[in-house]
């Protein structure tokens, strides 16, 4: 049977939500964001693990909130990093051998089952598999004091949950910390992995800022 650690990466203080409370905290419909998110998980992977990394101010915190999530459901704990790299780097050392890791942002509550089981198996299939969606506003490369039009068809939005074969991920984090590694995609590709593109999803939004939020709010509502 195969093993899955789900790592939700939960450190985020929320500094373009103009609110003390972090994102994943806000709550929808009466339930934080960390909750629907982690649910979505345990809906198309009941027996999967779950390694939350947060920032120890907000430890206490999410004691209480663990309690509306079915106690039976295994969910370890870890410090988050300085930054998004540390702290995934961290979660990995709580990691089964030979699984399949999932690593989500803890403030896209919106992912669909079936985004999570298709990157899932194109994981089991290429040992990687990030979802991406094609850009569909126009773009512009900012040169300087300059900006210029660029081909969006050349660029992709790349999202989460990113899947890895737990060897795969592990060795790519083995490697120095780089300002480039803003996803776990760009840590594994600078190891020498091919990164896996699987089709993503519109509707899978990250809640960065207020707008962000009220339109998760409306979707939810929209298809409840």
């Amino acid at each position: 049977m195969t093993a899955f650690d789900v790592i939700i990466a939960a450190g985020g203080r929320g500094k373009r939500m103009n609110s003390e409370l972090p994102k994943q905290f806000m709550a929808i419909n009466g339930k934080p964001v960390i909750v629907h998110t982690i649910e979505k998980f345990i809906t198309a992977i009941p027996e999967a693990h779950f390694i939350v990394a947060m920032h120890p101010d907000w430890q206490a915190h999410w004691k209480e909130i663990r309690k509306a999530l079915p106690a039976d459901v295994v969910i370890h704990l870890t410090d988050g990093g300085a930054e998004r790299y540390h702290s995934i780097k961290q979660a990995l050392t709580m990691v089964q051998d030979d699984s399949i890791v999932c690593i989500h942002d803890a403030a896209r509550p919106m992912v669909s089952s079936e985004l999570i089981k298709r990157c899932i198996a194109d994981c089991v299939q290429h040992g990687t598999a990030v979802p991406a969606v094609p850009v569909t506003e126009s773009i512009r490369q900012v040169i300087g004091d300059k900006s210029v039009a660029v081909n969006r068809n050349n660029f992709l939005l790349i999202q989460t949950p990113q899947c890895f074969l737990s060897h795969v991920i592990r060795q790519s984090y083995r490697q120095p910390f780089q300002q480039v590694f803003t996803d776990d995609a760009s840590v594994a590709e600078a190891a020498g992995f091919t990164i896996h593109i699987t089709k993503g999803e519109y509707g899978n939004i990250k809640i960065t800022t207020p707008e962000d939020l009220d339109l998760v709010h409306y979707r939810m509502n929209k298809h409840a």
